[in-house]
């Protein structure tokens, strides 16, 4: 049922309660991280992403460091091809 009665709410409430949760929720997810710094030259194991099947290794590799950026990213040797992954997905060898 619709009712002419105005909706008030607080924006910035709503907004600080929301950005409260993110934080939260990053926090518990970073404390389980283990901190390593990546370098040209390491080798690393790619976690492969999605539901994979029972038989299905969940790690391709060792894959060698090309380069690393400052946004969370790597750049792996995939073969003959260059590829660029977030740091999120790499594990060291």
């Amino acid at each position: 049922m619709f009712l002419p009665v105005q909706c008030v709410a607080d924006w910035t409430r709503i907004r600080l309660n929301k950005q409260k949760s993110i934080n939260t929720s990053n926090e518990r997810e970073n404390s389980k991280r283990i901190p390593y710094e990546y370098k040209a030259g390491d080798r690393v194991l790619l976690t492969m992403p999605g539901k994979l099947p029972k038989v299905r290794r969940p790690r391709t590799g060792p894959y060698e460091v090309v380069n690393v950026h400052n946004n969370g990213t790597v750049t792996i040797k995939n073969g003959p091809a260059h590829q660029r992954v977030n740091i999120r997905r790499i594990l060291p060898y």
